[in-house]
C-alpha cells in the first residue's frame, strides 16, 4: 500500500511541474511574465508594455521569438530572470521594433544559449535603452548578440535622440559580436562602458576584416552628433574563427568603418600590454 501511495505521489508531483509550465503563443496587448517556468514555441507579439518580473525563467524553442513594440520593464535580482535556448532546437530571443515613447530597462537578466539575444529592428525608437548588469553567455546565433539597426530618421526635431546604455555586462561564450550599424549617429547616443568581453568567438572566413570583431559599426562624419562613448571596458581572449576549419585566425576585438578619421577607444584593457599586440585585435578599413 505504501509502495502505491508513492507511486501515485510521484504522479502528482510531475503533474504539478507540468501545470507549473506557461507556454506563451500569439499576441498580447501587454503582456507580465511572472515568476517561474515559461516556454515560447513560435512567434509571441507584445503591441504594448512586457514586464518580465524577478524568478522568470523564459525558455525559447525555435522558431520561438518574443516581439516587443513598447516598453520593457525586465528588472531581476541577482540574475533571476534567464532567457534560454532549449539544447539542440534553440530559439531566437527579443525582437524590438516599432516606435514608441516607452522606454527598454533590461537588469539582472542571464541570456543564454539563443540565436540572437536582442535585435533593435530598423526603424525602432524608444525613449531610453539600459541594459545593464546582464550576462550573455554561451549563446550559439553566429550573426549578433545584440545588433541594433536605425531608428527613423525623421524625427521632428533634431535634438531628438535614444540615450542607449550597456554598462556592467558580462560577455563570454558567445559565438557572435555585438553589431551597430552607426556608432557616430544624430539619433543614438550609446554608451559602451566598463563591460567585461571574454573568450568570445566570431565566425567567418581567414580573411580578417570589420565584421569579424566581437564589436563593430560605423562612424561616418555626416550625421554624427553622438560619437559611442566606449571606456572601462575589458576585452580578453576574443577571437575570429574560421568557419571551414573551426581554428584560431585572429584576436578580434574591435572593428571600425565608414568615413569619420578619429574614434576615441581610450581607457580600455584590450588584453595585452603592448601597442602592437593591441593593435591586432582592432580593424579600421583606412589603416
Amino acid at each position: 500500500m505504501k509502495r502505491i501511495f508513492g507511486i501515485f505521489f510521484l504522479l502528482f508531483l510531475s503533474y504539478s511541474v507540468l501545470n507549473a509550465q506557461d507556454t506563451l503563443a500569439g499576441s498580447y496587448d501587454k503582456l507580465t511574465i511572472a515568476s517561474g517556468k515559461h516556454v515560447i514555441k513560435d512567434v509571441v507579439t507584445v503591441t504594448g508594455k512586457l514586464v518580465v518580473e524577478s524568478g522568470a525563467n523564459i525558455e525559447f524553442i525555435e522558431p520561438g521569438v518574443l516581439v516587443c513594440e513598447s516598453g520593457i520593464d525586465m528588472l531581476g535580482r541577482n540574475l533571476d530572470i534567464v532567457l534560454s535556448g532549449k539544447n539542440k532546437k534553440e530559439g531566437v530571443g527579443l525582437i524590438i521594433k516599432n516606435v514608441d515613447a516607452n522606454p527598454v530597462n533590461i537588469s539582472n537578466v542571464v541570456f543564454t544559449g539563443l540565436q540572437l539575444p536582442i535585435f533593435f529592428d530598423f526603424g525602432w525608437k524608444r525613449a531610453s535603452v539600459n541594459i545593464n548588469d546582464n550576462q550573455f553567455i554561451g549563446n550559439i546565433g553566429k550573426i549578433s548578440v545584440i545588433q541594433v539597426l536605425n531608428p527613423p530618421f525623421n524625427f521632428n526635431q533634431s535634438d531628438d535622440f535614444v540615450n542607449f546604455r550597456i554598462t556592467h555586462n558580462l560577455f563570454t561564450g558567445n559565438n557572435a559580436a555585438l553589431y551597430f550599424e552607426d556608432l557616430k549617429s544624430d539619433h543614438i547616443k550609446y554608451e559602451i562602458s566598463n563591460n567585461a568581453f571574454v573568450n568570445n568567438s566570431v565566425y567567418g572566413f581567414k580573411n580578417y576584416n570589420i565584421s569579424t570583431n566581437f564589436i563593430y559599426g560605423r562612424v561616418d562624419q555626416l550625421f554624427s552628433k553622438h560619437s559611442a562613448k566606449l571606456t572601462g571596458n575589458s576585452f580578453v581572449a576574443n577571437y575570429l574563427i574560421d568557419n571551414l576549419s573551426d581554428t584560431i585566425v585572429h584576436v578580434a576585438n574591435f572593428g571600425v568603418y565608414g568615413t569619420d578619421k578619429t574614434f576615441d577607444l581610450s581607457n580600455n584593457y584590450w588584453g595585452a600590454s603592448t601597442k602592437d599586440l593591441v593593435y591586432k585585435g582592432i580593424f579600421d578599413q583606412t589603416l
